[in-house]
C-alpha cells in the first residue's frame, strides 16, 4: 500500500523537478523521492507554511523535522498513516511552493506556502489516500 507516495508522485509535473533537485525529464521512484525530501527537511522548512491558516512554534517545527528524518523508507509497503497534520505534506508544500488541499472524510485540510505558485488537491479516508 504506497497510495499515499503514488499520490504524490502523480501530481508532480516538469516545474516540479527542478524544486526538488531532480532533473525535469528523469522518473525517480518512491524510495528516491523519500530520500530527496529527508535530505531537503531543514531546521527552518516551515518557516513560511502555515496549517489551517496557523503557524509553527519552534517546537512544532523540530517535530516534523524529526518526524521526516525518523521515518522508515523501507516500510512503505506497509502504507503511511497520514496524519491531520502531516509532515510530509508540510515538507512537499514548502519545497514546491504550493498550497496543498486535502480533503479527509470531505474535512478540508490546508497546507500553504506563503505566495503558492498552484495548488494540489488530495482526498482521502480511513483506507486510502488519492489524488483529487
Amino acid at each position: 500500500m504506497t497510495c499515499f507516495w503514488d499520490a504524490i508522485l502523480s501530481t508532480l509535473d516538469k516545474n516540479d523537478y527542478p524544486l526538488l533537485g531532480v532533473p525535469k525529464n528523469r522518473r525517480i521512484t518512491k524510495q528516491q523521492f523519500i530520500t530527496i525530501l529527508k535530505s531537503k527537511s531543514k531546521i527552518d522548512f516551515l518557516n513560511n507554511i502555515t496549517w489551517n491558516g496557523q503557524k509553527f512554534s519552534d517546537k512544532e517545527q523540530l517535530e516534523h523535522r524529526e518526524a521526516i528524518q525518523i521515518y522508515n523508507i523501507n516500510g512503505i509497503g506497509n502504507g503511511h498513516d497520514t496524519s491531520s497534520c502531516d509532515s510530509f505534506l508540510l515538507l512537499l508544500s514548502h519545497l514546491l511552493r504550493v498550497k496543498i488541499e486535502h480533503y479527509y472524510m470531505n474535512h478540508k485540510i490546508i497546507y500553504s506556502f506563503q505566495t503558492p505558485r498552484k495548488i494540489i488537491r488530495f482526498g482521502s479516508n480511513r483506507g486510502h489516500f488519492y489524488r483529487k
